[in-house]
């Protein structure tokens, strides 16, 4: 690993973090650092094109929903990701102009996402024809204008190999994202009086939210922090293979933080099937996972970093008992745990009796079920169109034609993936096979970006 790009790589990302916080705390350099970030990309894009295709992938893997930076134009707010998607839109035309592509070897690569598409614009159309409210349909499938990214970006890098320069970045955002992490449990875990602005900040931004899960233990989660149970099999398999240096180790331990402060249940099934898999694929070679031990010395190292947040300045609790282990057993019994899992019950036959009046083309976008929500912030009867059943969700919009269309391409991307990447290819589609089935991300752009970052070797 280039310690060097890497090391760029986080010091814009932390530069970029503390203006966001910065901007959106004087709410008078909001909309001026919104334009700012933006002229700054506009000339990026217009010197070095790929470059605008590096920060898409950035603002994707950190920014949650996609407003560390917005601003409001004539009464509608524009968030930073739909700027970047914007311009990296009218660099890609520029491109094309410049030099047209194949359009029949684009249709042999990109044949899935190109029916997925196809189809979510039948879903949409469904959904109107059926008399749901345009603006509904609209905020059902705007997540899926996401796969118009990988057009964009073949158009920005076709002809170059960035896969390397990928792996820096998933690198260096999970650092960010752990850092960030550790700084926010560290200080909600305290009583600071100015933390009311830095709630906002994380929850207005849609990087994430901030709970507590009991009298002394905050529950930091961000969206994004999904990407650890994705990307954490690379690493896996560079010590196995024998190609990870000693900062593989610190990027290790950084993207095993974020699955374990994340408290989140969904990640932690994903994980675990996810390593069923990438141990049967392993299995043959097992001599080879004596080269795993500095794997195991990240997991440590990201439980000290835990265990030092949670007890800070302390590494330790004081009274002796795990703190790690009170945070674990206090997500798992506490009321909002059961409450969430309740949900997600009660969801499960009002979702499947609307399934079944149209399983194979599904109700379109807009479709809603009626279920009982046990959420304490919307409890009582609740008539929605979002669900966290992934899956589910999903069937009921598009259909089991949509379901297969979006399983066949992880398929082609498992098949079409280089040798040497299917043993971690492979596990991190699993992962997000299975957390998609209690929390939803193949429907969103998180977890549509990191299909189509998959995706990409095949591209080359």
């Amino acid at each position: 690993m280039n310690r060097r790009l890497l090391s760029i790589l986080l010091v814009l990302a932390i530069t970029i973090e503390i203006f966001s916080l910065v901007t959106y705390i004087t709410s008078f350099w909001r909309d001026i650092g919104f334009f700012v970030i933006s002229g700054i990309i506009i000339w990026i894009g217009w010197r070095r094109p790929a470059v605008v295709g590096y920060i898409m992938v950035g603002e994707l893997l950190l920014g949650g929903k996609g407003y560390l930076f917005f601003a409001s134009v004539f009464g509608q707010t524009i968030s930073i990701r739909q700027a970047i998607f914007f311009v990296a839109t009218v660099l890609a035309i520029r491109q094309y102009r410049r030099s047209p592509v194949d359009w029949r070897l684009i249709w042999s690569r990109f044949r899935w996402p190109i029916l997925l598409g196809a189809w979510i614009i039948m879903a949409s159309g469904w959904g109107l024809f059926q008399g749901y409210p345009i603006g509904r349909v609209f905020l059902d499938m705007n997540a899926y204008i996401f796969l118009l990214a990988w057009p964009v970006i073949y158009l920005l890098w076709r002809g170059r190999d960035h896969r390397e320069v990928l792996f820096h970045i998933i690198a260096a955002a999970a650092i960010i994202l752990a850092l960030k992490s550790w700084i926010l449990v560290v200080l909600f875990g305290q009583d600071y009086s100015w933390l009311t602005s830095v709630y906002r900040w994380v929850r207005n931004t849609g990087v994430g939210e901030i709970v507590p899960i009991n009298s002394d233990i905050m529950r930091v989660f961000m969206q994004s922090q999904v990407y650890g149970a994705l990307a954490i099999w690379i690493w896996l398999e560079r010590w196995r293979s024998g190609k990870a240096s000693k900062t593989v180790m610190w990027v290790a331990a950084a993207t095993c933080f974020l699955i374990m402060v994340s408290l989140s249940r969904s990640f932690w099934v994903g994980t675990a099937a996810a390593a069923i898999v990438y141990m049967a694929m392993t299995i043959r070679t097992w001599r080879t996972y004596a080269r795993l031990w500095p794997f195991a010395l990240s997991v440590f190292i990201a439980l000290g970093a835990y265990s030092w947040a949670v007890n800070f300045p302390y590494p330790l609790p004081s009274q002796g008992d795990s703190t790690i282990r009170t945070a674990v057993t206090s997500r798992l019994r506490s009321t909002g745990s059961a409450d969430a899992a309740t949900a997600r019950q009660n969801q499960l036959e009002p979702l499947l009796s609307e399934i079944k009046k149209n399983p194979i083309v599904g109700r379109g976008f807009g479709a809603e079920a009626r279920y009982f929500s046990t959420d304490p912030r919307v409890r009582g009867w609740r008539t929605t169109s979002a669900f966290e059943l992934g899956w589910l969700d999903t069937w009921l919009k598009i259909g089991l034609i949509g379901v297969g269309l979006t399983l066949s391409w992880m398929v082609q991307i498992a098949r079409s993936a280089p040798v040497v990447a299917r043993r971690w290819v492979i596990p991190s589609l699993v992962a997000l096979v299975v957390i998609h089935a209690f929390t939803p991300y193949i429907n969103h752009p998180l977890g549509l970006g990191w299909l189509l970052l998959l995706s990409w070797p095949e591209y080359e």
